[in-house]
């Protein structure tokens, strides 16, 4: 966060799973944090890491701090729900065994739940955007004829998912730029011919 306690939305990053099987949460952890990490700077290295998870997720970050000979002053916390899973009930985990629980009006936990939330608002919303332009890409360029990547956004950017872009008027599809009224025929009868599969 900057000094006037605003997310600075430049330092976010993502980093798609490469070299381990999606699914395993350890392992695409670990493959993460030893991208994140590998090429900093030590001028660059934060002083906290905040791993949403629990005493299993910090010794994989602490592992991977360790193999990369990261031995400055930084330090790991996990951030686990409750029992309830209730906002309020988190017990954080430190890096040297110390276990925290904070009192709900507390304002470290506050703040810290707001990182957390944040991430987690960033994590859905990117993976939906990704999923939309995949589901875009996948249906109409292998499928319609002279669909490129041009006209693949113009489509998202006007219906937002491929469901609603086959329930889009043909009116609604020639009023797109640079569609045309020809092409743009084609386009609704090729998903109006596919509706019932």
């Amino acid at each position: 966060m900057s000094d006037g306690k605003q997310f600075i939305k430049d330092e976010y990053r993502i980093f798609k799973i490469r070299q381990v099987e999606v699914g395993d949460d350890y392992s695409m952890m670990h493959e993460v944090l030893a991208r994140r990490f590998k090429k900093l700077e030590s001028t660059n290295i934060p002083d906290l890491i905040l791993i949403d998870g629990g005493p299993n997720h910090l010794a994989v970050t602490s592992a991977v701090l360790k193999r990369l000979n990261i031995t400055t002053d930084i330090r790991a916390v996990a951030i686990a729900k409750g029992s309830k899973r209730n906002a309020g009930e988190e017990i954080f985990y430190l890096d040297d065994g110390q276990v925290i629980n904070f009192a709900k009006d507390d304002k470290v936990l506050h703040y810290l739940q707001r990182l957390r939330d944040e991430v987690h608002k960033f994590a859905i919303s990117t993976h939906r955007k990704l999923h939309q332009k995949e589901t875009i890409t996948s249906l109409t360029s292998t499928i319609i004829p002279g669909i490129g990547s041009k006209r693949q956004k113009i489509l998202l950017s006007a219906f937002g998912s491929y469901e609603k872009i086959k329930q889009a008027l043909l009116k609604e599809l020639q009023q797109l730029p640079n569609f045309g009224k020809n092409f743009a025929l084609e386009v609704y009868n090729y998903l109006h011919s596919k509706k019932d599969e």
